[in-house]
């Protein structure tokens, strides 16, 4: 296989020569704005190069958490469609008006999907919270191998250009080996320093170019064998990856003195959680002295669920109350803490690790000795101004926040307050 993808490696003459002029003026125009501060120094930056639908999808990433307003965002997005749409179709074979349209109908067409992935890494990374990291990934690879080949393809007519392009196994080879050279360009950019940035975009609008040559070319002999070929290689991979990832437990630990206070995280309930299956017992505690955090507060006792040990204290609760101001929580956990055997340990998860925090910086965990973190927010690199106001992020704003309430005045929703209030809650595991 290997030596016929070399065999058929197409010369970049073979595209149009406005298109080989257009491209790497764009290209270069972008590294420029990268390395002279117009746009910002990220390792996504690589992405703005890349092939379609990936670039449009990088410049919604960057819109999204950089434009101050909605009018900012909508220039933006039409302004990208307009310049990588004009670019694409001096790419593009044939003359005349249907290239134009093509390019232009394909970047709208692709705008959607890549906004949809966008959205999810947005807030993936303003909220650090992988499965929408996950979600966007997914939406980005099938938006990326249903869309990639389809302008390449020959022909009129929408339908036809789609049949033709199942016909060829969406170019599956020519795609995931572009795909291998952008993911380590991007690692690259990622581990290197910023001055390395402006030359790997310009490699990578390099790479950009020679897989749009490949794409223009014939399809390879008996493309669906192809397909069939990567597709058992992914699912042989995704066995060994799941089949090796277990680990042996540790052994238990010797009995400890005092208690344990647990803490799930936000959208969880009563006995509901991925925190309710921590094996207390290997680390010292006997269902004695567990107790689990209520986000209903002070009670008789809860639904165990999941939980090792039954839940003997607190109020039942579901996942609404996890999104109760972050405020009244801190009240709650000081609460539901006094009068435990001490010395006390909070267990504390995803969100939960911030109430917890907040509560001991303030020094209203009395007999609380150490606080367990697991899976805290540590930092966001994104972030989004609180409902009502403008700034970077505006647009993601409604849309990462859950609860519509901190608009209002009084007490923000603890899922607002890490996020929309940099300053506060971004800063306090540094202090």
């Amino acid at each position: 296989m290997s030596r016929a993808l070399l065999s058929r490696s197409v010369p970049l003459a073979r595209l149009p020569t406005a298109g080989v002029v257009a491209y790497p003026a764009m290209v270069s125009t972008l590294a420029l704005a990268v390395g002279v501060g117009w746009l910002p120094s990220w390792a996504g930056a690589v992405h703005l190069a890349a092939l379609p639908p990936l670039d449009v999808a990088a410049d919604l990433r960057l819109l999204l958490a950089r434009a101050p307003s909605h009018p900012v965002f909508a220039v933006g997005l039409l302004f990208a469609i307009v310049v990588r749409g004009t670019v694409l179709a001096l790419l593009l074979a044939g003359t005349g008006r249907p290239r134009w349209a093509l390019a232009l109908g394909f970047y709208a067409a692709a705008a959607f999907p890549a906004l949809i992935a966008a959205q999810f890494d947005f807030v993936a990374r303003t909220a650090l919270y992988a499965r929408a990291f996950g979600a966007a990934l997914v939406v980005l690879t099938v938006t990326f191998l249903a869309l990639a080949p389809f302008p390449w393809v020959p022909g009129p007519g929408t339908r036809r250009r789609f049949r033709q392009t199942l016909a060829r196994g969406v170019r599956i080879t020519d795609l995931l080996l572009y795909s291998g050279v952008v993911i380590a360009l991007g690692a690259l950019a990622h581990l290197a320093p910023t001055a390395l940035l402006v030359p790997l975009v310009l490699l990578t609008g390099l790479a950009t170019l020679t897989a749009a040559s490949r794409l223009a070319a014939p399809p390879p002999r008996r493309p669906l064998v192809h397909v069939g070929v990567v597709l058992a290689l992914v699912v042989a991979a995704a066995v060994a990856i799941v089949s090796t990832r277990g680990t042996p437990w540790p052994d238990p630990a010797p009995a400890v003195d005092g208690s344990a206070v647990i803490m799930s995280g936000v959208n969880s309930a009563s006995g509901e959680g991925a925190i309710f299956e921590l094996r207390v017992d290997r680390l010292g505690y006997d269902c004695d002295r567990v107790f689990y955090y209520s986000y209903a507060g002070p009670g008789d006792g809860q639904p165990r669920g999941e939980a090792r040990c039954p839940i003997t204290t607190g109020a039942p609760y579901e996942p609404e109350p996890t999104l109760r101001p972050f405020e009244d929580q801190v009240d709650l956990l000081e609460e539901q803490v006094r009068g435990r055997p001490e010395p006390t340990v909070v267990f504390a998860h995803s969100q939960a690790a911030w109430v917890a925090w907040e509560a001991a910086a303030v020094g209203r965990l009395e007999g609380v000795t150490r606080l367990v973190l697991v899976g805290p927010f540590p930092s966001s690199p994104t972030g989004f101004p609180p409902a009502g106001e403008t700034g970077p992020g505006r647009y993601l704003s409604p849309v990462s926040q859950p609860s519509g309430s901190s608009v209002e005045p009084g007490p923000r929703p603890a899922s607002n307050a890490p996020t929309a209030s940099p300053t506060r809650r971004r800063s306090a595991p540094r202090r």
